[in-house]
């Protein structure tokens, strides 16, 4: 609804804290002190702290999804909810209201924002606000000197240097769904609506390389980036014709770790390892398969080989394919397991504890410790993910 710069206004005028969806990334810059970022089953744990212990719940065009809501009996218990939304079947279907509002989001918001200045409202909630921010320096997604797998790549670092590198005003960031997806969602820092296309609702395998395709023609002068699983990316990998026949130069950068990502993790984590149709056995050379299609396309399995790989990846003037290798057993964290409260998060970094891992709350709302630290799984040494980079066009 272009209502972004109404949400934001609204936001820093009685400083609200914000968090948002999957969908709703970047309609609040993500450089701006307020935004949480993402909350529910892979959001922060900061952000879910921050709607747990709410007494007011704004949702601007949010359906209360249960990768959001978690546990919803014990979803934003203390808050009272102003629910805006154009579709009055959403109103009330998962969260009651206190106060429903049904109609477009620019318009109300901007309503509610004139109402605010007539009435010279002023924030009153400096404390919350402190206690909020402190909340997210000290469990952040991710510190620099934080590794599951030393001298292997992780995942949040080179999405993390990716995001550094493009320009949030002149780039769009598309995902696949899995693994990826949500740390693309936490890592890449977008600037500008509409610049993060990712599937959100059915969750469509397949779908970020074509809109990687289409981002670019719409928008011929920016750097368009598909961040995708070597699963996804092999839904719709033919469009690779596609792209190098109307030479569209996309830039894929491929999350590979031999294995349908996301329903292994809850096979690991939530069914005893019992493994069904997620370990890949035949996985293609991507390299070569790019190289097959007329792309440019290299791969990478140490820390050290990021930062140039991706300038080489991003100065191409043709379509690029990035080849990430990072481990089978990687885990998206920090989790919310199914069934769970939104504020009992398994994977949370503490930095009061030297900056590991936790596999319980980190800390109560009354402030006291709990929960254990968390190690990551040993590498097996069969795990394909760990096979060596063969030479290649270009070197590796």
């Amino acid at each position: 609804s272009h209502a972004c710069d109404e949400v934001v206004e609204l936001a820093e005028k009685m400083q609200i804290p914000v968090v948002t969806t999957l969908l709703g990334k970047a309609a609040v810059p993500c450089s701006n002190p307020l935004n949480l970022g993402p909350v529910g089953m892979h959001g922060s744990k900061y952000a879910n702290m921050a709607v747990t212990e709410c007494d007011l719940l704004i949702a601007v065009g949010a359906r209360f999804s249960d990768r959001v809501t978690g546990k919803l009996s014990e979803f934003a218990p203390h808050a009272t909810v102003i629910h805006i939304d154009i579709d009055p079947a959403e109103i009330g279907k998962v969260r009651n209201p206190r106060v429903p509002i049904v109609g477009d989001a620019q318009v109300i918001v901007a309503a509610i924002n004139e109402r605010l200045d007539r009435a010279e409202a002023t924030p009153q909630d400096a404390d919350w606000v402190k206690t909020v921010f402190a909340w997210r320096e000290r469990w952040p997604f991710y510190t620099e000197d934080f590794a599951d797998y030393p001298d292997r790549i992780a995942p949040e670092q080179v999405l993390e240097a990716l995001s550094n590198k493009l320009d949030p005003h002149a780039s769009v960031v598309t995902t696949e769904v899995g693994q990826h997806q949500m740390w693309a969602h936490q890592h890449v820092h977008r600037e500008e609506s509409r610049t993060f296309l990712s599937s959100g609702g059915l969750g469509t395998m397949g779908f970020g390389f074509p809109a990687a395709i289409g981002a670019k023609i719409g928008r011929p002068d920016a750097q368009v980036v598909c961040i995708a699983g070597d699963g996804s990316l092999q839904m719709n990998i033919q469009e690779m014709a596609t792209a190098i026949g109307n030479g569209v130069a996309v830039k894929v950068l491929v999350i590979d770790n031999n294995a349908l990502g996301m329903v292994h993790q809850w096979q690991r984590l939530f069914y005893d390892e019992r493994y069904s149709c997620t370990e890949f056995t035949a996985n293609p050379d991507f390299v070569k398969l790019a190289e097959a299609y007329g792309w440019q396309a290299e791969r990478i399995t140490r820390p050290d080989e990021i930062d140039a790989a991706l300038d080489r990846m991003l100065a191409a003037t043709d379509p690029y394919l990035l080849d990430v290798v990072i481990p089978t057993a990687q885990t998206v964290y920090p989790m919310v397991a199914p069934g769970a409260a939104i504020d009992d998060i398994i994977g949370a970094i503490d930095v009061t504890l030297g900056g590991v891992r936790v596999t319980e709350k980190g800390m109560s709302p009354a402030g006291e410790m709990a929960g254990t630290v968390a190690e990551p799984l040993p590498l097996d040494e069969s795990d394909p993910s760990l096979r060596v980079a063969m030479p290649q066009k270009g070197g590796e």
